[in-house]
């Protein structure tokens, strides 16, 4: 009996043993490997199968930023894409685009850190804007734009702010002389 009992604790202890090195040495292998099979005839009919490996890398995703006042106010943004609604008109523009409905290659934005900064409309105007976060989580900014009398002052609001690939991207939207308008836009660093 007292053989019986020393044995089957040997066998348990060398199977736990086991077991916790082949769990404790598994890795994991970040290549995809992806079998194709290649189908070539030769002159006399005959079907030659090659088998060809494809390795594949993991894809890189870069998550999104969250905006903070220094990143904001870090630069100036110009415009890199846009593309909405202005009442019923679609409007798309892409920089260095050929087929924009709209000219935005001299407009950006300036957000300064004490609330105030600059608009500088497609034509050239410069419009002083006030802004603020709207949300704790700084994902929605709001700013009123001056424009010269007897134009009305502009409400603008960008929602789902965010920041990847050194850009900034947002919904816009904006109600004026009862107009509504949406878009999305990407907006880069202008250098000035």
């Amino acid at each position: 009996m007292k053989n019986w009992i020393s044995i089957s604790s040997l066998l348990g202890f060398t199977f736990i043993i086991m077991l916790q090195a082949g769990v404790s040495s598994c890795t994991k292998d970040h290549t995809i490997y992806d079998t194709v099979t290649v189908h070539k005839t030769d002159t006399l009919d005959h079907t030659i199968y090659d088998t060809i490996i494809v390795n594949k890398t993991d894809t890189l995703i870069i998550k999104d930023t969250a905006i903070s006042l220094e990143l904001l106010t870090a630069n100036a943004w110009k415009m890199q894409e846009i593309r909405g609604v202005i009442g019923s008109e679609i409007i798309f523009y892409q920089r260095g685009g050929t087929t924009n409905t709209e000219n935005y290659d001299n407009e950006f934005i300036r957000f300064n850190a004490d609330n105030t900064g600059s608009l500088y409309d497609a034509n050239g105007a410069i419009h002083q804007i006030v802004w603020a976060f709207s949300n704790e989580a700084k994902t929605k900014i709001t700013f009123v734009v001056s424009n010269p009398a007897p134009l009305e002052s502009q409400t603008v609001i960008y929602e789902n702010v965010r920041y990847k690939n050194k850009a900034l991207l947002f919904d816009q939207y904006w109600t004026y002389n009862n107009v509504n308008s949406h878009v999305q836009v990407i907006r880069i660093p202008a250098n000035l």
